[in-house]
């Protein structure tokens, strides 16, 4: 998305992402990571912004020690997570104007799942003993319902939640010493019921348990659920009944799922012989199409724009990026940018936007030729997401609108 951790459902974060204006009194919401669409793949309906930006239209300035990511737009607002740094301290959920920046409120918790919105609802996940799923008015926080899960007697992580057709999913899950815990629930947001709970039967033997979590969203594609089961397996789940539908090995280590043109693309890489991936496999029956490898690199996240993917890989000289025909596996391009992260890959009509250590760069999605670089604050830069001519991002401590 999903992923970044990521939205991959669409998340996938999906994941996962088209902002559509008020059409019959429905409202929909944008994100370039997990949210309303988990089948988006991170390609956007929005315009290119050819040239660098030159004005700063708002600027939101946080107190310190904030890591800021996650953002979602809807009628207006903007929201994304604020992470507390080295976990000292409670994060947040930012709501502002998108118009002036100004803030309309601010949900504070025990580590915060990503957000979504939807018909004028803002959800997100809340950790605890007793995890909470929450949903309030968008316009100011009014909280209009909560879930409680108890289904475990350890501490749990509501995450990654997706928006598909009136129903919600997300999964609740908890380490503790021996076991990863995990649930998948289901909503009926139009009667408020939970109309699926289902456990992950993890393998202990398949999941490095000193991570706090699975690396990758799950997404919704093709009627089917897809999550990672370990390190190196998805399971399909059928998102009607509930049912298993099957489960395939990667045989490596899962950083992002991603669903296009009528099929299902995982990478990661495999630390025994230093190769990075990507598997394509058909969505209903999980048969592998094609598998490509990469020497030397960790490819950690992907986006899907028609028939092209655009992989970020970790390489020895710092970050690379490629596309890769989505029919046969075959890379028409590959570009090495030394200062960019491995964050989100944002595709427009005719550019894409990545961001890195230093800057929100803009490059060719034809050739991967850097056509502009923004410097704003001093930090980790999130993802950008662009709507009306206007892009929006994340910095260390600070949120901008420029254009």
């Amino acid at each position: 998305m999903k992923t970044s951790n990521k939205f991959k459902f669409v998340i996938l974060f999906i994941s996962l992402l088209a902002l559509c204006s008020c059409s019959g009194g429905e409202s929909k919401s944008y994100t370039n990571m997990y949210g309303f669409n988990p089948e988006g793949g991170h390609a956007i309906k929005e315009k290119s912004i050819l040239n660098k930006p030159e004005n700063i239209v708002w600027k939101f300035k946080l107190e310190d020690g904030y890591e800021l990511n996650y953002p979602v737009l809807a009628d207006n607002f903007i929201c994304f997570k604020a992470k507390k740094k080295g976990n000292k301290g409670k994060d947040a959920i930012y709501v502002l104007n998108c118009k002036d920046g100004k803030m309309q409120y601010r949900l504070k918790a025990n580590r915060i799942s990503s957000p979504v919105i939807y018909k004028g609802l803002l959800y997100y996940g809340e950790a605890g003993s007793y995890p909470y799923f929450h949903a309030v008015d968008l316009k100011n926080g009014e909280e209009k319902w909560f879930f409680n899960s108890k289904n475990k007697s350890y501490e749990g992580d509501i995450k990654y939640p997706i928006i598909s057709e009136d129903r919600i999913y997300f999964i609740d899950d908890g380490i503790n010493e021996n076991n990863l815990n995990a649930y998948i629930y289901k909503f009926n947001l139009k009667t408020k019921d939970v109309s699926m709970i289902k456990p992950i039967e993890y393998n202990p033997r398949g999941i490095d348990l000193k991570r706090t979590s699975l690396k990758s969203p799950p997404i919704i594609y093709k009627g089917n659920l897809f999550v990672q089961l370990s390190n190196e397996k998805i399971r399909a789940i059928d998102t009607n009944m509930g049912n298993d539908q099957y489960d395939f090995d990667a045989n490596g280590e899962i950083y992002d799922i991603a669903g296009g043109n009528d099929f299902i693309f995982v990478c990661g890489d495999r630390s025994e012989n230093g190769e990075g991936f990507i598997t394509k496999f058909e969505p209903y029956i999980g048969g592998g199409k094609w598998e490509k490898d990469f020497q030397n690199c960790s490819i950690r996240g992907m986006s899907i724009d028609n028939k092209i993917i655009y992989a970020s890989m970790q390489t020895p000289n710092g970050t690379s990026i490629c596309a890769v025909d989505s029919y046969d596996g075959k890379v028409i391009w590959e570009k090495d940018y030394k200062d960019l992260k491995l964050s989100d890959i944002i595709v427009t009509n005719k550019m894409a936007y990545v961001s890195g250590d230093d800057g929100i760069y803009c490059f060719d999605k034809g050739t991967g030729e850097v056509k502009w670089k923004y410097e704003g604050g001093i930090g980790n830069y999130t993802a950008p997401l662009i709507y009306d001519d206007r892009i929006y991002f994340g910095v260390d401590n600070c949120f901008y609108c420029i254009k």
